[in-house]
């Protein structure tokens, strides 16, 4: 790692998993690879891979989004499943006290916070144009400028000879695509590995590090056990935070007939975090994106404590402050919540978590919520995490300050610092304030923000509501050539939410979904939720018979807003 004539290459996977890292993290990749100058490189063959699935599988990209939603699918399962299974009996097995309604109940109130997160992480900050944009500018600055198509005509012979002999590179790859040519990409990782080679021979020294996290057993072994500085031996299964794999024998073989003093070393993204980060003391974010953290468990709690006739109680004590935290500190940390670097803002809300901890009072509450909600829109991570704290009572702060927070957040969805009425309410916290609504201490709160908005909640497909209405759409949808339901048409009321537009159009849907012009129909109502700024608990777009839609190139989603003047009910 840290010799200087080392040379590093970066193959499909490695890049994929990197792009899809938080911004913070990524920065910390950034800052290595700018630090190796003109020794990372990107094999010709990994840039056309790459290319080829930002257009076909966007959904790489964005593992988050599939996490969470099978996360969300299990939990429901889980749900279905224990009402068919628990009765009275079952329930007392695991508590003398409960019945089936009981232990229901409880299960659901532990679901709930849980589903309820999951679906935020549904909305994937990391966006597919956000991961592809920095994957293209790494390619371009380092892509090698390899003759991929030299020796292409014997690449059948070699490749069935690994294969019969189980010679790595990617013998493991051979039915793949089999006599499917169109979409055959056996020989990949075979002309990857000829491009590091011919690179390789036109270096005088260093050795070669491939970046993969394709760690399969035609590239890799892991060693069961490895013998640490103390030269005791120890189980390589990772339970000290590193776990190695070494490149299979043949390859470091090949590696030194390419140049007899060339070594060979494979780092997987998880290896090179702990790495950088352990013999250099660096790249402490990307390090933290790979460690587990060990919380201490607590207690679920209600958004707001009540007694059981419904009056307030006062929420669990804020811990006495070791230090008292000025109001001028608050102020500074307040005005730093503004700022447009990623890194400051982040630092900020760290500050203002703290000193909310330790009872420190915020002079100007409206202030200290609109800035607070903006930087969550600019993707400030820590932002949105702080808020939906705060919300829902994940740490304990002084009861008034934190009424007075709730209340200002259901104004600065709507309305600016200046007061003024949004175009369209904040995207990202959104989901967070409606939760909002149907808590009764903030009853009067919202009541008095529809009472503001007058007539012009017209604008909106809708506002916060004790009731928490269901909005249901009602699509018209056509089967295609190949079966799949196509989108011809989609209503709320007698509204038509859809129109042509042009491919490149912010509101072209294809656009909007990601580059697909198909998808599930659970993530076409996340995608509808999230432009119409709607809860998608709340949202029945109609199409729940059907597993996916289909639509053309052309179609896209009207224009709304107040500055639009179209009246969406």
């Amino acid at each position: 790692m840290t010799a200087k004539d080392n040379h590093f290459f970066a193959d499909t996977s490695f890049l994929i998993t990197a792009a899809s890292l938080n911004p913070v993290a990524r920065s910390d990749l950034d800052r290595w690879i700018a630090g190796l100058g003109n020794r990372f490189h990107v094999p010709a063959w990994v840039g056309h891979e790459v290319f080829g699935k930002i257009s076909a599988k966007p959904e790489l990209f964005i593992p988050m989004a599939k996490a969470a939603e099978q996360a969300i699918q299990a939990v429901e399962t889980l749900q279905v499943e224990a009402r068919r299974y628990v009765d009275d009996g079952r329930a007392k097995a695991t508590d003398e006290q409960s019945d089936r309604l009981s232990y229901l109940g409880n299960l659901d109130s532990l679901a709930r916070p849980l589903l309820r997160q999951a679906g935020l992480l549904r909305q994937a900050r990391q966006t597919v144009e956000d991961c592809s944009d920095w994957i293209v500018e790494v390619v371009n600055k380092s892509v090698l400028q390899s003759d991929i198509y030299r020796g292409i005509a014997n690449l059948d012979a070699e490749f069935a000879a690994r294969a019969i002999g189980g010679h790595p590179p990617g013998f493991l790859d051979k039915g793949k695509a089999d006599k499917q040519r169109a979409a055959d990409n056996r020989y990949g990782d075979l002309i990857i590995w000829r491009e590091i080679l011919d690179h390789v021979r036109t270096l005088e020294s260093g050795s070669v590090v491939l970046l993969t996290n394709d760690n399969k057993q035609d590239w890799v072994y892991t060693p069961p056990t490895v013998i640490e500085e103390n030269g005791r031996p120890q189980g390589n299964d990772g339970r000290n935070g590193l776990k190695v794999i070494l490149p299979l024998p043949l390859l470091v073989h090949e590696m030194k007939q390419a140049r007899e003093d060339a070594g060979l070393a494979i780092l997987n993204l998880g290896m090179l975090a702990q790495t950088l980060h352990s013999f250099q003391g660096d790249a402490e974010h990307l390090f933290n994106a790979y460690q587990p953290i060990a919380f201490t468990p607590t207690e679920p709690v209600s958004p707001l404590p009540t007694t059981p006739d419904g009056a307030e109680t006062d929420a669990p004590a804020a811990p006495e402050p070791a230090e008292p935290v000025s109001s001028i500190d608050v102020g500074q940390l307040v005005e730093a919540l503004a700022s447009s670097d990623p890194a400051a803002a982040t630092e900020a809300v760290a500050g203002l978590r703290d000193a909310l901890m330790k009872n420190a009072a915020i002079d100007d509450v409206r202030a200290f919520v609109q800035r607070l909600m903006m930087a969550a829109e600019r993707d400030v991570e820590a932002a949105s995490i702080l808020l939906r704290e705060i919300i829902t009572e994940s740490f304990g702060i002084n009861r008034e300050a934190r009424v007075a927070i709730l209340r200002a957040s259901i104004e600065a969805l709507y309305y600016d610092a200046q007061g003024k009425l949004r175009d369209r309410p904040l995207r990202e916290p959104l989901e967070d304030v409606f939760a909002l609504q149907t808590v009764p201490q903030m009853r009067d709160a919202v009541t008095s923000l529809a009472e503001r908005i007058g007539p012009s909640r017209r604008f909106f497909m809708v506002t916060p509501d004790p009731a928490a209405p269901q909005l249901s759409l009602s699509p018209v949808a056509e089967r295609d050539a190949e079966g799949v339901r196509e989108l011809k048409g989609l209503y709320f009321g007698e509204l038509a939410l859809l129109e042509d537009v042009a491919r490149d159009s912010p509101r072209s849907l294809t656009r909007i979904m990601g580059g697909v012009t198909q998808a599930r129909v659970a993530d076409l109502r996340h995608a509808l939720a999230g432009y119409f700024c709607v809860p998608e608990s709340q949202l029945d777009v109609g199409l729940s018979r059907f597993d996916s839609v289909c639509w053309d190139g052309l179609t896209g989603l009207i224009d709304w807003g107040t500055s639009t003047g179209l009246q969406l009910r």
